[in-house]
C-alpha cells in the first residue's frame, strides 16, 4: 500500500499541485477551499474535492444535429468537428476536475482517427458516441470500459472490426486490445493469443449509411451480425489439456475476462496512471503494490486506485511537483480556469491548439497523444514553444497577430474581456505596492 501524506506535512503548494495535476487548476477561491479541506479534514478530504461530486455527463448534451442523419450531413464537415472538439473541451473543464482529466486519459488510451471513420456524416455520430463511452466509465469500472468500447462504433471502425468474420479474420483490434489497451508490449503473450483475440470479436458490425433512406440509415450504430461470428470453442491464457474458456456467442466480453484476470493488465494500466498523474520514470515496486490492489482489492474500479495515488505521499514528492509538461489541452484550460476567463470561440481554440501541435482527431497514431512523453510530443518544439510564450496575450491583450485568419481574429476580437481588474487590482499596479501586487498574483498563477 502506498505510504498515506500526513495531514502536518499538508500545505497550499500541495493543494495547487493536487488541483492542477488531478485538474486543470482553479480560482484562487477553488484552490484555497482545497488547501483548507487538507488543512482540517486531512489529505482525502481534499482529494474528496477534485473526485466528488460523482460527474454529471448529462449536463453536457450532444449538439441538437446530431439528433438525425439528415442533421448531420449539414456540419458533417469543418464545422461539426470543430464543434465537437469545442463541446469536447467544455465539458473537461467544467465537470469534476478528475473526471475531466480522465476523460482526456481514455480519448488517449482508446484513440480514434477522424481520417479512418469512413462517411463524413457518420464520423461526427462515431466521435459523440466514442466520447460519450469514454466520459461515463471514466470513473467506473476498466473491465466493463472495455467492453463498452469494443461495441464503440468509432473504434469498430478505427480498427477493421467491421471487417472481421469467421473465415477472414482482421487482427487489428485482437492486437490492439492486447498491446495497447490491457497488457502492454511486453504482456505475455504471442501471436496466436492474438490471433484468438481476434477470433472472439468476430461479426461485430456498423448500421451503413444510406443516401437513399429518409433519415440516411441513422442512427449508424453497433450490432452483431450472427453467421459472421466465430463461436467455436477456443483455449485463452489456458492450458490445451483444460476446457475452454471461450465458448458459444459473445466471446469477446469473455475474452476481456480472461485478459484483466492476468496481473499484467493490472500493471500496465497502473503504470499508466502513474505516468500520468505522478512522473514519466515510474516506480516499479509501488505499481507492483497498486496493481495487485487494482485487480484484486479494487476489482478494476478507477476511482479508488486514483484516490489512493493522490493521498500518498510520493505523489506530493518535491521531485514529483513541478515536473510534468503540460500538453496543449491543459495549458489551454488552465489558463481559462486561472483567469476566469470563457471558452474560447471554437475557430480560435481551434487555431490555439493546432499552433502547439494538437488536433484532437488527429492522433499521431492508434497509441493516442502521448502524455507525458513519446512519439508524436510536440509540445515543446521550438514553435510550440515561442506560442506558448505569447499565447497568454490571447486573453491580456486579444493578440491577433498570433492567427492568419480573418475570421479566427474576427472571432477573437469580439471574445469578452477577461476582468483584468479582479487579477491585478488597480490600486496595486503602482511601485510602491509591487510586492502586494505579486503577492496576490502567486496566489493565481
Amino acid at each position: 500500500m502506498l505510504d498515506p501524506l500526513p495531514q502536518s506535512d499538508w500545505s497550499r503548494l500541495l493543494a495547487d499541485h493536487l488541483l492542477f495535476r488531478a485538474g486543470y487548476g482553479g480560482t484562487p477561491e477553488v484552490r484555497e477551499a482545497v488547501y483548507i479541506a487538507g488543512r482540517d479534514g486531512g489529505v482525502s478530504a481534499a482529494v474528496d474535492l477534485v473526485l466528488n461530486p460523482a460527474p454529471n455527463w448529462d449536463a453536457f448534451p450532444f449538439p441538437d444535429w446530431t439528433a438525425s442523419g439528415p442533421l448531420l450531413e449539414q456540419v458533417a464537415g469543418g464545422e461539426g468537428r470543430r464543434e465537437y472538439a469545442h463541446w469536447l473541451a467544455d465539458q473537461m473543464r467544467r465537470t469534476t476536475p478528475v473526471a475531466g482529466k480522465m476523460l482526456k486519459f481514455w480519448l488517449d488510451h482508446f484513440p480514434i482517427d477522424w481520417g479512418t471513420l469512413g462517411n463524413r456524416t457518420q464520423k461526427l455520430f462515431y466521435l459523440f458516441r466514442h466520447t460519450d463511452i469514454l466520459r461515463r466509465g471514466a470513473l467506473g469500472n476498466f473491465n466493463q470500459l472495455l467492453k463498452d468500447v469494443s461495441r464503440s462504433e468509432g473504434m469498430i471502425k478505427m480498427l477493421d472490426l467491421d471487417e472481421s468474420k469467421v473465415g477472414a479474420v482482421n487482427e487489428n483490434f485482437g492486437r490492439e486490445l492486447l498491446e495497447l489497451f490491457t497488457l502492454g508490449v511486453d504482456g505475455g503473450y504471442d501471436e496466436d493469443h492474438v490471433q484468438t483475440a481476434a477470433e472472439a470479436f468476430t461479426g461485430y458490425k456498423v448500421r451503413s449509411y444510406n443516401a437513399n433512406a429518409d433519415d440516411r440509415g441513422y442512427p449508424f450504430e453497433h450490432y452483431v451480425k450472427t453467421n459472421h461470428v466465430d463461436v467455436s470453442d477456443k483455449h485463452f491464457f489456458v492450458s490445451e489439456s483444460g476446457a475452454p474458456n471461450l465458448t458459444g456467442n459473445n466471446q469477446g466480453d469473455q475474452a476481456i475476462d480472461a485478459i484483466t484476470g492476468r496481473i499484467a493488465c493490472a500493471l500496465h494500466m497502473c503504470w499508466k496512471f502513474w505516468r500520468y498523474f505522478v512522473s514519466p520514470v515510474p516506480d516499479e515496486a509501488l505499481i507492483q503494490q497498486l496493481a495487485i490492489r487494482f485487480q484484486g482489492t479494487y476489482g478494476y474500479e478507477v476511482e479508488p486506485v486514483l484516490r489512493e495515488i493522490f493521498e500518498s505521499r510520493v505523489f506530493y514528492a518535491k521531485d514529483t511537483i513541478g515536473r510534468m509538461v503540460k500538453d496543449p489541452i491543459d495549458w489551454l484550460l488552465v489558463n481559462l480556469n486561472t483567469l476566469e476567463a470563457e471558452m474560447l470561440p471554437w475557430r480560435v481554440q481551434e487555431a490555439t491548439l493546432s499552433a502547439m501541435g494538437y488536433e484532437p482527431m488527429y492522433p499521431p497514431s492508434i497509441q493516442g497523444w502521448p502524455e507525458p512523453e513519446g512519439v508524436g510530443n510536440q509540445w515543446l518544439s521550438t514553435s510550440s514553444m515561442v506560442f506558448r510564450m505569447n499565447g497568454p496575450t490571447i486573453w491580456t491583450h486579444k493578440n491577433t497577430d498570433l492567427f492568419s485568419s480573418k475570421r479566427t481574429n474576427a472571432e477573437l476580437e469580439a471574445y469578452p474581456e477577461i476582468d483584468l481588474d479582479s487579477i491585478a487590482p488597480p490600486h496595486l499596479r503602482t511601485k510602491e505596492n509591487f510586492n502586494l501586487l505579486l503577492i496576490t498574483l502567486q496566489k493565481r498563477f
